[in-house]
């Protein structure tokens, strides 16, 4: 007999554990399987470090999916699951249990952030337990970037601001002391561009402007590019000859199966 559906005894297990990844994240399709719901929570177990959940989510992974979904340079500290999409859901072929899982998963901090995780991974189910043996993750650039731009204030802001140390410090300037309006003269402005969308690894921004004695300084906090245009101006251009251009080279996306291994696409 095929397995279509995970048991109700798997069921009632996972709507009870569900509410510690907080958002909307429960809202998804209802017409996808639970088991794939749930395959989907042990994905983002793994790209947080764990390997199996403390809070009884009926998920685990092997060791070789942890180690791949894990990334040295990212744990997701302080990002909730905004939301998760499936993109993708097949059984293996030949068999009743074991399938393969295309997603999305959405994170957002406090102050909005995003990070968009792209995921593949291969899983069995039981009655009681997925267990996810194989999978991989990538960061996904957003169709659209959202990119925020500001001011700062031309009588407040000093040479620190011109180079900040984190992303952090230049949310807090563009909270703290950026101009609402600019009017008057030609000054010296610096003006702000701050993307919050984390980016992937093989993306390239190319930040430009229209005024040639303009200086650019381009950063990348961990996947967040941000730059200073530093210009004398009259308050009225502020912000008409700013741009950028975002480059990704070979960006194919995981939802295309060239991350799945050949190997697992049938069972013995």
């Amino acid at each position: 007999m095929r397995l279509t559906l995970i048991s109700f005894r798997l069921a009632a297990m996972a709507a009870a554990v569900f509410a510690v990844f907080a958002h909307p994240a429960h809202a998804q399709n209802p017409d996808i399987p639970l088991h794939a719901k749930v395959a989907s929570y042990g994905v983002i177990l793994g790209l947080r470090g764990a390997g199996a959940s403390p809070d009884g989510l009926p998920a685990t992974l092997s060791s070789e999916a942890r180690k791949t979904l894990a990334s040295p340079d990212f744990g997701y500290e302080g990002f909730l699951v905004h939301s998760i999409h499936v993109e993708g859901l097949a059984r293996v072929e030949d068999t009743d249990n074991r399938w393969r899982l295309l997603g999305l998963v959405i994170f957002e901090d406090m102050v909005r952030r995003r990070v968009y995780t792209e995921f593949a991974a291969y899983y069995d189910t039981d009655d009681t337990q997925v267990t996810i043996d194989w999978a991989t993750a990538r960061t996904r650039m957003p169709e659209t970037p959202a990119i925020i731009w500001f001011v700062a204030d031309p009588e407040e802001f000093t040479a620190a601001d011109l180079a900040p140390k984190s992303h952090v410090d230049l949310l807090n300037l563009a909270s703290e002391r950026s101009l609402e309006t600019a009017s008057g003269g030609e000054g010296n402005y610096a003006i702000y561009a701050v993307s919050m969308d984390r980016f992937p690894a093989d993306a390239e921004t190319v930040f430009h402007s229209s005024d040639d004695e303009a200086r650019v300084t381009t950063f990348n906090f961990g996947g967040w590019p941000a730059a200073v245009f530093e210009s004398r101006i009259a308050a009225n251009q502020i912000g008409t000859g700013e741009t950028y251009t975002v480059m990704t080279p070979g960006n194919d996306t995981i939802s295309k199966l060239t991350e799945f291994p050949g190997g697992l696409l049938r069972t013995e």
